[in-house]
C-alpha cells in the first residue's frame, strides 16, 4: 500500500547537518571575538608606549599617609652665671621664687622664700638660714605633708628635682632618703659650700597632725647657673 507521506532524502539530511553546524561554528567565532576583542585592545594600547590605562578603582594601590615625626623638646641653654640684681635683687620672706617639682610625683607647687605658716599654706618654703638655689651651699625646703608634699612616697633615688626661678632653672638629683627626729641636727649641714638641696616634711606621709618625725629627700646639684651680686 502507497503512503502519502514524502521520505526525506538522504542528500537533504546531510544539507540541514552541514548549515546546522555552520550554524555553530559561526556563532562560536561570535562569542570568541566578543570577549577577546576588547581585552586584545586594552593589551595592545598598555604595549604603545605613552598610553596608560586606567585600573578599576578597586584594585588601585592604597598608599598609607606617612605621619610627620615629631621634634624632639630643645632643652634651653641658659647661661652660666646671672646676676641677681638683674632680677630684683635678693627676695625677701614671703616672695616666690618659682616652683618645684619631682619627676615621678604629684609634687609641683610653688615655692617660696620663707618657711612660716604663709608660706607653707600656699605651697613649699624655703628656710632663711639656708641659701637659695645658684647662691651655693644647702637650700632647705620644706612643705606640709598632708598637702603639697603628700606625694614624697613616690620619690626615688635617680629621680630628678626641678625648681624654676625668675633667674634660671636648677635640676637636682634624689641621691638620699631618710626619716629622721625634727631635733636631729646631723639630718642637714647648712655648711655646705657644695649645692645641694634638702627637702622635708612631716612622718609619717599624709599625716595631717604635727609630728616628731621628718621625712628628708637628698638631692645634689646637675645644672643651673650660678648666682651672683649676693651680698
Amino acid at each position: 500500500m502507497r503512503s502519502d507521506k514524502t521520505v526525506p532524502s538522504q542528500t537533504s539530511k546531510r544539507k540541514n547537518l552541514v548549515l546546522s553546524l555552520a550554524f555553530c561554528v559561526l556563532a562560536l567565532l561570535m562569542a570568541v571575538l566578543v570577549l577577546w576583542g576588547p581585552g586584545r585592545a586594552l593589551r595592545q594600547a598598555a604595549a604603545q608606549p605613552g598610553v596608560e590605562t586606567a585600573l578599576p578603582a578597586a584594585i588601585e594601590t592604597q598608599v598609607e599617609p606617612t605621619a610627620e615625626p615629631v621634634p624632639e623638646p630643645v632643652e634651653e641653654i641658659q647661661p652660666g652665671e646671672v646676676d641677681i640684681n638683674d632680677f630684683g635683687g635678693y627676695p625677701s620672706v614671703g616672695t616666690a621664687l618659682g616652683t618645684v617639682q619631682i619627676s615621678g610625683t604629684a609634687v609641683d607647687c610653688t615655692i617660696y622664700y620663707g618657711d612660716d605658716d604663709p608660706e607653707l599654706d600656699a605651697g613649699a618654703g624655703i628656710y632663711p638660714g639656708g641659701k637659695i638655689p645658684g647662691e651655693g651651699g644647702t637650700i632647705l625646703v620644706a612643705g606640709h605633708t598632708a598637702t603639697y608634699f603628700r606625694d614624697f612616697e613616690h620619690a626615688c633615688n635617680g629621680a630628678t628635682i626641678t625648681v624654676t626661678t625668675n633667674y634660671g632653672t636648677y635640676k637636682y638629683e634624689i641621691t638620699d632618703m631618710q626619716v629622721a627626729s625634727d631635733t636631729d641636727s646631723s639630718a642637714y649641714d647648712l655648711d655646705a659650700t657644695e649645692e645641694n638641696i634638702i627637702l622635708y616634711t612631716c612622718y609619717p606621709l599624709g599625716q595631717v597632725a604635727v609630728t616628731d618625725l621628718r621625712y628628708f629627700i637628698y638631692g645634689r646639684l646637675i645644672s643651673g647657673p650660678t648666682l651672683r651680686g649676693v651680698a
